[in-house]
């Protein structure tokens, strides 16, 4: 497990990007305060697309692998949401990765997405 700094610095190595430290200074009572902010049990998917979403998967950043797909076999058509439980074991984790498949089997990814700051994500593909 690693603070919510130095995974954006992980990733960001791992991927090959340099990150500018001084773009990066946040006064360390924002920090603190933001992870006590709001701690979401769950948010809301949107899928504001043309498509038919038929898999998404989402998982914490710092895991390596894709959870389960939590649309299970309805999928989620456009215009619809869903909301999407978070485990609870990850409470003081904000950051997490989505991988969504459409109808067209095209794959959309997003990375280091946080859900601390946010209720909600919204699909316009």
């Amino acid at each position: 497990m690693c603070s919510t700094l130095s995974c954006a610095l992980q990733k960001h190595s791992r991927l090959g990007h340099t990150i500018v430290l001084a773009s990066l200074m946040i006064p360390l009572v924002a920090l603190r305060d933001l992870a006590t902010l709001t701690n979401q049990s769950q948010f809301r998917i949107y899928n504001n697309s043309h498509l038919k979403l038929t898999h998404l998967y989402i998982s914490n950043s710092d895991q390596g692998f894709w959870t389960q797909n939590v649309l299970q076999q309805n999928g989620l058509s456009s215009g619809e949401s869903i909301q999407v439980p978070l485990d609870p074991s990850l409470s003081n984790q904000c950051l997490y990765d989505i991988h969504a498949v459409f109808a067209n089997q095209q794959a959309v990814e997003d990375y280091q997405v946080n859900l601390c700051s946010r209720s909600e994500y919204t699909f316009s593909h």
